[in-house]
């Protein structure tokens, strides 16, 4: 995918959210060097294109953003803070649901990093 492409898939996917600028946007990275700097660059460009409610945190050794560990603690975040969409960096992809709205309908999700299986052919 070119960059081209990826940002226009990036605005079509602001475009999309539920609340627009005013979304409570959570962004969820890994914590190793390429992770902590997408999720705080995604964070400030966020804010710096108006997105007020942007707020993140970094996985912790062992979990995954389909797991139990992160899964608890963004239920958590969603029922004291409320969530409108998820950004996962450099934590891969799956086609699983993460986090739920409050009509059990998935809520907004972008992944941002290598797309399964292309790491191979980089390498």
């Amino acid at each position: 995918m070119t960059a081209g492409v990826a940002g226009e898939r990036v605005r079509e996917w602001l475009s999309a959210l539920p609340n627009g600028a005013a979304s409570r946007v959570h962004v969820v990275c890994d914590f190793d060097g390429d992770g902590l700097s997408a999720g705080a660059l995604l964070v400030r460009s966020l804010r710096g294109a108006g997105y007020g409610h942007v707020t993140a945190e970094c996985r912790r050794k062992g979990e995954s953003a389909w797991g139990a560990e992160i899964g608890g603690r963004l239920r958590d975040r969603a029922a004291t803070h409320g969530i409108d969409a998820l950004v996962v960096a450099d934590m891969g992809s799956r086609d699983d649901v993460i986090l739920r709205d409050g009509m059990g309908e998935p809520l907004p999700l972008l992944l941002w990093g290598t797309p399964p299986g292309l790491e191979t052919v980089l390498a």
